[in-house]
């Protein structure tokens, strides 16, 4: 029954009349832009909860549409594993994030681990300008922003398997006017053939997805700089306890 209402509420919104009660209620099962003809509502006028939604299901995911076509394609995508991971992604960016974090003080990374960890020892980078970054895996891109602005000097490579979720990077990259980092399309695992080196590596929540992590964690190290840091983040039990 629920799937037959479903249906109704896809025919009310793609044939060009439905109420604002509908068009809230298919918007929380399917997203807008899927559904045929929809692009018809944005020449109505609506209240402003419905134009936000409008905003959020049409309006952006068309920008960030336009977004991924000039995204610039590192590496072939040809594991096995990578392919699914890249649909899964393609069809489902995460995180949709709104907002990042309003006041943020850019210091050097030196500074930032020392005060994050006061007690480890590192031997400190001793950068404060072009520190190049690598964000392994930068979904739909807040950490690449948050990186991008909290380490003074810093220039990020951020690379994702999938283009829609670059593309949603991208758009919210330009809202927060973050010009500091170039995205692009590559597999962790044939990063090694685009011939450069990091200083940093951030990867966090990827390297489990792989068929065999420890390859694209040796490929990570492979592209580390002579004393550079590397973070790494992971889903595991040992985390979540």
């Amino acid at each position: 029954e629920e799937e037959a209402n479903i249906d109704a509420l896809k025919r009310a919104v793609g044939g060009g009349s439905p109420t604002a009660l509908q068009i809230a209620a298919l918007a929380m099962y399917v997203p807008l832009h899927t559904v045929p003809s929809a692009s018809a509502l944005l020449e109505r006028k609506w209240n402003p909860h419905i134009e936000a939604v409008l905003t959020q299901q049409l309006r952006e995911p068309a920008q960030q549409k336009a977004l991924r076509d000039l995204i610039p394609h590192l590496t072939e995508i040809e594991d096995h594993v990578s392919k699914r991971v890249r649909q899964q992604y393609e069809e489902n960016p995460y995180p949709r994030w709104v907002h990042v974090a309003g006041q943020v003080t850019s210091m050097p990374i030196d500074q930032y681990l020392r005060d994050q960890f006061p007690t480890a020892a590192f031997a400190p980078l001793g950068k404060t300008s072009g520190l190049d970054m690598l964000i392994a895996g930068c979904g739909t891109g807040h950490c690449a922003i948050e990186a991008a602005r909290r380490y003074r000097g810093a220039r990020v490579l951020a690379v994702d398997l999938s283009l829609t979720s670059l593309g949603y990077a991208r758009r919210k990259t330009r809202e927060v006017g973050v010009a500091n980092i170039d995205y692009a399309q590559a597999d962790i695992l044939n990063l090694g053939a685009i011939g450069r080196t990091f200083d940093v590596i951030s990867c966090g929540g990827v390297l489990h997805h792989m068929a065999d992590p420890m390859h694209g964690w040796r490929v990570l190290l492979s592209l580390l700089r002579p004393g550079g840091l590397m973070q790494l983040a992971f889903y595991s039990e040992v985390g979540r306890r």
